[in-house]
């Protein structure tokens, strides 16, 4: 059972049907972008949290050269869960084909790390009474090698090939997986995360609980950045990255959980009493990644 840092994006279409539209240079680099954590998981509304979730891996550098260090927090949702304490391991690799299809795992993988233990306390007030947040003692150090682009192309050296951290959670039985893959470039100006948004409900501060068909936007960040990338026909193009939104809520459900920037989401129905939580995660194309919580009271 694989739980989905990219909030099902290859699961819920948004993204796949977007493809259709891509230039063919992101046949090169979206790969690496709806792999970097996805999976199945057969939630029956995925934008309403509710048992165990991993929200979002965020990398402190998601482009990084080689010899870099790389650290890494996990956004975690254990709603419903009673504050309870969850088992995990996590090991790094060079990224084993996922885009080709390949299983997200490092075993067999040549120059894999060992695996490693640690566990999540749900019961640590880091997480509110909501369960849902991040671990302040929680974080993970990636090295990346200082030979993973030896025998790389220049489109391969510009455009990135992955390290993939994997993580794995002992959870009611059931394993579950999630992944983060780390652009390693030799670009000269690396990638950052997108700024830290800021949750509007109805346009302004979300203080009170919401009621049907109030909606959910994020401020305008405005910091998209522009990078080089080569297409797959050798073309070297400058590109201005885009934002998408994943939506999460307690207690209630939304119209949609994956949307752009600068559009909103509507609450199909109130919430069921509080304590009430909103979570919005952004991300670019290039493993980027920012959020925000929002809860009420």
């Amino acid at each position: 059972w694989f739980t989905n840092p990219t909030d099902l994006w290859c699961k819920g279409g948004f993204l796949m049907k977007s493809l259709k539209s891509m230039p063919l240079f992101f046949s090169l680099i979206l790969p690496l972008i709806i792999f970097s954590g996805c999976g199945n998981e057969d939630l029956p509304q995925v934008e309403t949290l509710q048992g165990f979730r991993v929200l979002a891996i965020v990398a402190d550098s998601p482009e990084a050269a080689e010899g870099a260090t790389v650290n890494l927090s996990l956004l975690l949702s254990d709603v419903n869960g009673g504050g309870r304490t969850i088992s995990g391991t996590w090991r790094a690799c060079p990224d084993p084909g996922i885009a080709l299809g390949a299983e997200p795992t490092c075993a067999g993988v040549s120059g894999a790390t060992a695996a490693q233990s640690f566990s999540v306390d749900f019961t640590d007030s880091d997480y509110g009474s909501t369960y849902t947040g991040l671990d302040a003692g929680l974080s993970f150090s990636v090295s990346i090698p200082s030979n993973l682009l030896d025998n790389a192309t220049t489109i391969q050296q510009t455009n990135g090939k992955g390290y993939v951290a994997i993580f794995r959670f002992s959870v009611d039985g059931k394993e579950v997986r999630a992944f983060k893959n780390i652009f390693v470039t030799n670009r000269t100006t690396k990638n950052s995360n997108p700024g830290t948004p800021t949750i509007q409900l109805n346009g302004g501060t979300l203080s009170s609980l919401p009621v049907a068909n109030d909606t959910l936007t994020i401020n305008d960040l405005s910091d998209e950045e522009t990078f080089q990338a080569f297409f797959s026909n050798g073309t070297l193009a400058t590109i201005t990255e885009s934002y998408e939104l994943a939506w999460y809520v307690t207690k209630s459900k939304l119209s949609a959980g994956k949307v752009g920037e600068r559009d909103s989401v509507k609450f199909d129905e109130a919430p069921t009493g509080g304590p009430f939580a909103a979570v919005v995660v952004v991300r670019d194309e290039r493993g980027g990644t920012s959020f925000q919580i929002a809860r009420v009271p």
